[in-house]
């Protein structure tokens, strides 16, 4: 097995298609390091100063079996450490192989050509999701096993089998119809960024931080929108097709924005990005009503 690295826009541009086609044949990859949300990622920090791309592609025979999306950032200020990192942020991360051959050895490979990059003094993969076969792969690895630590699993609803609204517990119901009675909510949803959503979902954001920071002292609140290169992330993810960005939302009926979830789709799974509520609605729950009127378009969609 060979590997290359990519180093480049153009090399990365170069291989969407045989990407895209690993994704779909592999059940294991992961959202977050598909070509569209690395591509959006890299258009975003990729021009930050100390960012560089290291895409690992492992082929077999001739053909692309295994790409692991990384790339080496320089952080700290007196002792800088140059740090491999995935190329990407999110939810979970990992990389996408061939089903066609075992992946742990595919896994292997791209490891291997990891480790022999030169230039980094830190391997840092965060995010690897529990259970998936890059995990078991890692805590197998007599030299991977003592580097790889759990945290917090993200929280997950799982769907399987629930097939009507009436599932869902009563109290929850209450909130929504109370919030849809008294303010006169309308349920939404934008792809993309049609109708200006991201720009309004910002503002909505930095509502609702002013508004945690002056009556909770949350000092430690901030807004994605007044970071400029994570705004950019956003808009380069909300622009792209193969995301699946769906913003999903209550307004009033003169259009006034009060909740909002914003989402992206891989495959059967429904990956929450970011929320915000405006302040005026702080005491009607509108993010667990929302969640609710999700759940019933999902079931009611497919």
């Amino acid at each position: 097995m060979e590997s290359e690295i990519l180093r480049t826009t153009a090399q990365l541009d170069a291989v969407r298609e045989v990407w895209q086609e690993l994704d779909r044949r592999d059940p294991a990859s992961e959202f977050y390091t598909t070509w569209a949300a690395s591509r959006a990622w890299w258009e975003a920090f990729g021009r930050e100063t100390g960012v560089e791309l290291r895409v690992i592609v492992a082929t077999h025979n001739g053909a692309t079996v295994g790409i692991l999306p990384l790339a080496l950032e320089t952080r700290g200020g007196k002792n800088p450490r140059r740090v491999l990192r995935f190329a990407g942020h999110g939810d979970w991360m990992g990389p996408v192989a061939a089903p066609s051959l075992p992946p742990a050895t595919v896994y292997r490979s791209l490891i291997t050509a990891a480790l022999d990059l030169p230039g980094w003094d830190l391997l840092d993969l965060d995010n690897i999701r529990r259970g998936s076969p890059f995990a078991a792969h890692c805590l197998a690895d007599p030299a991977l096993n003592p580097h790889f630590a759990h945290r917090v699993e993200h929280p997950v609803i799982g769907l399987r089998g629930l097939t009507t609204p009436a599932q869902v517990p009563k109290k929850a119901r209450k909130y929504r119809a109370r919030a849809v009675r008294e303010l006169g909510l309308r349920f939404t949803k934008h792809p993309g960024d049609t109708d200006g959503i991201l720009d309004r979902l910002a503002r909505l954001h930095r509502l609702e931080k002013e508004h945690l920071v002056a009556e909770h002292g949350r000092s430690e609140r901030h807004s994605w929108s007044e970071s400029p290169a994570r705004l950019g992330h956003y808009q380069a993810l909300f622009a792209a097709t193969e995301t699946g960005a769906m913003t999903y939302c209550y307004e009033t009926g003169d259009g006034r924005l009060l909740a909002a979830r914003s989402t992206f789709r891989h495959r059967y799974t429904l990956l929450s990005w970011t929320s915000a509520y405006h302040p005026d609605a702080a005491a009607y729950r509108l993010g667990k009503a929302l969640q609710l009127d999700i759940l019933d378009d999902l079931i009611a969609t497919g």
